[in-house]
């Protein structure tokens, strides 16, 4: 896990220095720099890279028994992963990267069959079996997304609703769907706790939230009224989450939570046709929600999870966090100048706190291995 640890947090940073260029661009020119593949590379490497292979190994060796198969599922996802961040920089989607894209996809596909196989015979609860279930399910059921935008581009079919709502079904199953029970999961794991009610919820409102991410084009009253449904079971599942009481949580996953109680309200709003208007067609207010919840609620409850020391590279990273969604929303509310430059400067303090805390990580697990080097060699000579 210590190493699994150390690679994620290095794809952590490198897509915090992605961030950093992607902000810079903005602002001013860079050669032989194309904005739009970068923001491929950058969000393809978040997902593959950072939270899914993240997710993957920590679900893999806290949840399961250890086996071999899974140190080639890991591999694969960061291997394809890291053949998305070489590739997209270059030529967007091209033939170099949609097949990565692809086998990555086919990656996910093998470790989801295969967990799911091993949750037979895991020690879990009922809540994270259901919770894992759920996740890798959604994970699986989100690749129509990717198969979707292929085929349109395939067939020069030219349909910016298709195109819009394939990416924003995609997002949805991958935040809500994967992301958000896979977090649960190791919480809930890790801290003993088993609430069948809110997981429930959770699980239940995925499917018929994903009319929410449809209504920017008024698709109509059934899917609206579906919308409906499911923004009362997203703010119905938080009663029994806010009544949990869980022991011993280090302050920054009280944070993270905090983002993900966040995130259930703001999307739930978006069902009145006032809010999701101004949602929808607010690219900023866009960006900032996706934010709040890979930064705010995912990366924070990971890395609180990976029980990382706290020190310098925590606080300027969740400093980052801060500023970025602070500028992000208030320039969705009224544009100034000075936005672009404080979203470079929480780029900027989000690659140096990841940069920080790859170097505490390293630390730590250097000091571990000499540790166990040292007591093993105290074993060897009392034993002579």
């Amino acid at each position: 896990m210590n190493r699994w640890t150390g690679i994620t947090l290095i794809n952590l940073f490198v897509v915090a220095v992605l961030g950093v260029l992607l902000r810079s661009v903005q602002l001013f020119p860079i050669p032989f720099v194309e904005y739009k593949f970068v923001l491929h590379a950058h969000s393809h490497f978040a997902f593959g890279g950072w939270v899914t292979l993240a997710l993957a190994a920590w679900m893999t060796g806290e949840l399961l028994v250890h086996r071999p198969v899974y140190k080639w599922w890991l591999s694969g996802l960061l291997l394809t992963s890291v053949g998305m961040l070489l590739s997209f920089p270059f030529q967007g989607y091209g033939p170099v990267s949609i097949p990565f894209s692809m086998l990555f996809i086919t990656c996910t596909y093998g470790f989801a069959y295969t967990f799911i196989k091993d949750l037979r015979h895991a020690a879990v609860s009922r809540s994270v079996r259901l919770l894992v279930k759920g996740a890798l399910g959604f994970l699986v059921l989100s690749s129509l997304g990717p198969f979707t935008l292929a085929i349109l581009m395939a067939t020069g079919t030219h349909n910016p609703v298709l195109y819009n709502d394939a990416i924003y079904g995609y997002l949805h199953l991958q935040y809500s769907g994967f992301f958000t029970p896979a977090i649960f999961a190791l919480l809930f794991h890790r801290y003993k706790v088993d609430n069948r009610q809110f997981v429930n919820w959770l699980l239940l409102s995925v499917l018929p939230t994903v009319c929410l991410t449809w209504l920017w084009h008024a698709p109509g009253i059934i899917v609206y009224i579906i919308a409906m449904v499911g923004s009362v079971l997203l703010i119905g599942g938080l009663t029994p989450f806010m009544r949990m009481r869980i022991a011993g949580l280090p302050w920054l996953a009280k944070v993270a939570l905090g983002c993900f109680v966040l995130k259930q309200v703001l999307q739930a709003c978006t069902v009145i046709p006032g809010v999701g208007d101004f949602v929808f067609f607010n690219r900023p207010v866009i960006i900032g929600y996706l934010h709040l919840v890979l930064l705010g609620f995912v990366t924070l409850y990971l890395l609180s999870h990976f029980r990382l020391p706290a020190g310098n590279g925590m606080a300027v990273f969740v400093a980052g966090v801060v500023m970025n969604e602070v500028a992000l929303f208030a320039q969705g509310l009224r544009y100034n100048n000075v936005y672009p430059w404080l979203l470079l400067a929480a780029s900027v303090l989000l690659a140096v706190g990841a940069l920080l805390l790859c170097h505490r990580s390293f630390f730590r697990n250097t000091r571990i291995a000499s540790s166990k080097g040292a007591t093993a060699q105290h074993i060897i000579q009392a034993t002579e």
